[in-house]
């Protein structure tokens, strides 16, 4: 997964997943996975629980990219271990600002190689030392299971090019594939807050847009049917225009002109990275909203 949008939805999926083990594991009356597959499975007839590796590479730039995928990671974190879901995280850039205090906190295995300056060992580890490291795979381990309180000095392996694709080759011509049909779908659905939809329910608006039906559809007609759900919105970029509705960024900008150009969106865009206000509210209660569609006239033109 190469996206960091497809990432985001992988990790939320991966969250579900998780609360679904965890039900089970609770019914079979058991503590984690490893009790469920060797005692409660054979004993009960049940098919034992695959474990689940997750490996994220550069995650300090899938935050700067995905701030909000912070969030579910934690979640994976702190407590995805007990059901058999096990989080492997890497970056080349130890920022604090990204590799939080909280999620050094629930990562109970921490690996720093060599490193360019003792507050990136910090980082890490919590101590210095890492920085004076010789490359080349010497590596400083910090696991409790281990040696309890020390760090743990290792020499890992090089692997080439070559002899990752020779040993992927051999996996892929002894075993066979299987994809879980649940993360073949990684784009972002349309979901809307129970109120909304009632709302939309009770002034007969059209059902939400799918992201596979926005993309057929002509500039007028997608045009009259993301304003009304902007109008709901407190504010509106051209990015949400894009994850919303699927569409590319140069349609995306021309909705957002028209939006603006129209009164509904203002010019001026906000500081805080979310675009610009929504000036004109659809909503039931007029009086509670002096700038809704039952106080203001806009006429709209195709």
């Amino acid at each position: 997964i190469k996206e960091p949008r497809e990432a985001y939805v992988c990790i939320k999926k991966l969250c579900k997943e998780m609360n679904k083990r965890f039900k089970i594991l609770e019914e079979a009356g058991v503590s984690n996975l490893k009790e469920f597959n060797t005692e409660y499975a054979p004993e009960n007839g049940k098919s034992r629980i695959p474990e689940i590796i997750v490996f994220v590479d550069e995650y300090a730039d899938l935050v700067e990219n995905c701030k909000e995928i912070a969030d579910p990671i934690l979640q994976i974190a702190g407590k995805a271990r007990a059901c058999g879901i096990n989080l492997v995280i890497a970056t080349q850039r130890p920022d604090v600002k990204i590799i939080t205090g909280t999620i050094k906190s629930n990562l109970p295995v921490r690996v720093a190689l060599s490193v360019a300056s003792t507050v990136d060992s910090m980082t890490i580890l919590g101590t210095g030392g890492a920085e004076e490291l010789d490359g080349n795979g010497d590596m400083l381990i910090d696991c409790n299971n281990y040696v309890k309180g020390q760090l743990v000095r290792a020499q890992g392996c090089f692997v080439d090019n070559h002899e990752i694709k020779a040993v992927v080759e051999y996996i892929k011509g002894h075993a066979e594939l299987k994809y879980d049909p649940e993360f073949l779908d990684l784009s972002e659905k349309d979901e809307q807050s129970p109120d909304l939809l009632s709302f939309a329910a009770d002034n007969d608006a059209p059902a939400p847009l799918k992201a596979d039906e926005s993309r057929v559809m002509k500039d007028g007609e997608l045009y009259a049917r993301i304003k009304a759900p902007v109008m709901t919105q407190d504010t509106c970029s051209i990015s949400s225009l894009q994850r919303d509705y699927g569409i590319g960024f140069n349609r995306a900008g021309k909705m957002y002109n028209r939006l603006v150009g129209d009164g509904i969106v203002s010019s001026e865009k906000l500081n805080s990275g979310k675009g610009a206000k929504v000036l004109i509210h659809q909503a039931p209660e007029a009086n509670e909203n002096p700038g809704s569609l039952s106080s203001v006239a806009v006429t709209y033109e195709e």
